[in-house]
């Protein structure tokens, strides 16, 4: 069976969202789905070269001016920033996983990444063991390998309603990776003991990575959730759910993720895809109210 139901009924945001949601695991055919992985793949396509019609630039390598980390407590403490960071190798990109939760305006997604790599400048500053100060500033690299990622993220809208700019409110997003290899300029002060501090560093990457994962992935998160918020403020919620193809009421409001309690959903209700979607499925990249959206990216999403 093919295609996709229409249902037309005026019902509340919870229930229009859970008969879509039914519908398309029903027919077979989870055309939400497939909007989603189609415009990861057109994403993928134009991050290096951008878009000139739009005059979006290339998304690949992907330029932050600055960050700001603080990671550790205890027996370690390293604060520090990196400006000028260059990040190459996200354009390779593999969808592992892609589901989503309509009831609850959710998805699941699982991307991986053969090789990614970072440059920029640091400027660190911390002890070890209370004890042992750890200093730095200047030029850094950083090559990770067979980057697996996997999470869940939640979207609403700035006042409950579809009519309102769309903000990602919730993302948890884990990791692994096989390979870790990085420089740093100048540490300690450069020298031999700079050169022994990186020797540690690489010999020992991949524990110090599990050691302080839950903060890697806070601040994963609440980055990337500041960052494509920025960017995502010229579209409604509204846009983005017409254009995956999600049937609402007219008089629906979106007050399903400002429940102060009762259970959340455990886990996606649609069919799940680790693959790519068939050719011709879902619908074809377009601009909505004038504006670029998802693929062709909007033209807030320079980095530079």
């Amino acid at each position: 069976m093919t295609g996709r139901i229409e249902v037309r009924i005026s019902v509340g945001c919870t229930e229009a969202l859970a008969i879509q949601a039914a519908v398309n695991t029903l027919v077979g055919n989870n055309s939400v789905d497939d909007a989603i992985i189609k415009a990861l793949e057109k994403l993928r396509a134009e991050m290096k070269t951008g878009n000139a019609e739009l005059n979006i630039p290339p998304l690949e390598p992907l330029q932050i001016q600055h960050l700001d980390f603080n990671l550790g407590e205890n027996l370690a403490v390293v604060n520090g920033s990196l400006d000028n960071l260059y990040i190459t190798g996200l354009s390779s990109f593999v969808i592992d996983e892609i589901s989503n939760d309509l009831a609850n305006l959710k998805a699941r997604f699982g991307l991986s990444f053969t090789e990614v790599d970072f440059k920029g400048i640091y400027d660190i500053s911390g002890s070890v063991l209370n004890s042992l100060d750890i200093f730095g500033n200047g030029p850094f690299t950083l090559n990770l390998t067979e980057l697996h990622t996997k999470g869940d993220v939640i979207i609403s809208s700035e006042d409950g309603t579809e009519n309102s700019p769309i903000v990602i409110t919730s993302l948890d997003i884990d990791f692994t990776l096989e390979g870790f290899k990085a420089n740093f300029a100048n540490i300690l002060g450069g020298g031999a003991a700079g050169d022994l501090i990186n020797s540690i560093i690489n010999d020992n990457g991949l524990d110090i990575i599990s050691q302080y994962k839950e903060e890697i992935r806070s601040f994963i998160s609440k980055t990337f959730i500041g960052f494509v918020n920025e960017r995502l403020q010229s579209y409604t919620l509204k846009e983005i759910l017409d254009y995956l193809g999600v049937i609402r009421s007219s008089r629906m409001r979106v007050t399903v993720l400002r429940r102060s309690s009762g259970p959340t959903s455990s886990g996606p209700t649609n069919v799940l895809y680790k693959r790519a979607p068939p050719s011709g499925t879902g619908r074809s990249l377009k601009t909505l109210s004038g504006r670029a959206f998802l693929g062709n990216v909007t033209d807030g999403v320079s980095t530079h």
